[in-house]
């Protein structure tokens, strides 16, 4: 059996956008870590961000990150509880 996929959306007050505005990795893990408040690695983004396993876009040689990309790989990591 299959589940019905659950729309998830971000916590109150914070909007996403699919524009990447956010430059590089340490950027990344710091809007993770502090405007979403989850608590990641700036290691576990690099090493993902690396693998592709972010959505990134790369701009005159740096990587740049949307929000909405951000939240969904962290909500990519999260288990349903029944």
């Amino acid at each position: 059996m299959s589940r019905t996929p659950v729309e998830v959306k971000p916590p109150s007050g914070i909007e996403l956008s699919h524009v990447p505005t956010i430059k590089g990795k340490r950027a990344a893990w710091e809007w993770i870590n502090n405007v979403l408040g989850v608590s990641m690695t700036m290691n576990y983004i690099v090493v993902n961000a690396n693998r592709r396993k972010i959505r990134r876009t790369m701009i005159g040689g740096a990587l740049y990150f949307s929000t909405q990309d951000l939240f969904d790989f962290v909500m990519s990591h999260r288990e349903q509880t029944t």
